[in-house]
């Protein structure tokens, strides 16, 4: 009895479920658990490409993005999300060593943010298309950088292009990121910041720093994204009281 009141609900589930075009979303996003350490070590990419999965098949469903229907968001992702679910996986990608496709992943995130910025109307969704772009140029010029001369060109665009968005929105925290990356190209002979820059870049670094209170001198970038997300955090469990 049990066993057939159970596989009731889960056909009335089912049949109330989420849909678009044929696409049963609860045939989505499933994540096997893993069996051995390996497989633990890339459970959170399963995550991220379970997500662009979700895109995809939304997005099929549709039509394509440039379908009217794929403006629906109650069943297809927005294009910023879109955006969001790539990089974050290109991210991912590129911290386990899969550099090229990770790259290509976050290029993929920052042209459609450019885009997003192009349609968005002034005001609130502007701003957030911006921070959301500069966020992942500055993600994207990092990367650049790690892979070698090759991408040094492009990385510093990309972070020259963060600064100026960051002036825009007035983002300081990630304003903050985007002046050390940049002062850090600095000090070799192919690096394409000059000495003279980079110390003008490290004192509005500091006079930032100062402005948050902070000695520049001991708290070094990494420990100030962790502080600001420990704030963030906090931020968000005192809104849900």
């Amino acid at each position: 009895m049990a066993n057939a009141e159970r596989e009731s609900r889960e056909q009335e589930s089912l049949g109330g479920s989420p849909s678009y075009g044929g696409l049963d979303l609860l045939q989505e996003g499933w994540v096997s658990l893993p069996t051995n350490p390996a497989a633990l070590s890339r459970l959170g990419l399963a995550y991220e490409e379970a997500a662009l999965a979700i895109c995809d098949a939304a997005l099929t469903a549709a039509g394509g993005r440039d379908s009217p229907t794929a403006n629906d968001q109650r069943h297809v992702p927005s294009l910023r999300l879109e955006a969001k679910v790539r990089g974050r996986l290109g991210l991912r990608l590129h911290d386990l060593g899969e550099r090229q496709r990770g790259l290509e992943l976050l290029q993929q995130a920052v042209a459609m943010l450019r885009l997003v910025v192009r349609k968005a109307a002034p005001g609130s969704d502007l701003m957030v298309g911006k921070q959301g772009l500069a966020s992942f140029l500055c993600r994207l010029g990092v990367a650049m950088q790690n892979a070698g001369s090759d991408g040094t060109a492009e990385a510093e665009a990309c972070l020259r292009e963060a600064l100026a968005l960051c002036e825009d929105t007035d983002n300081v925290a990630l304003k903050q990121r985007v002046l050390s990356h940049l002062a850090n190209m600095s000090g070799r002979p192919n690096q394409p910041v000059k000495p003279a820059e980079a110390a003008a870049l490290r004192s509005r670094l500091n006079a930032l720093y100062a402005q948050a209170g902070r000695n520049h001198d001991t708290t070094t970038p990494a420990a100030q994204f962790a502080s600001d997300s420990r704030a963030v955090r906090r931020r968000r469990r005192e809104g849900r009281r």
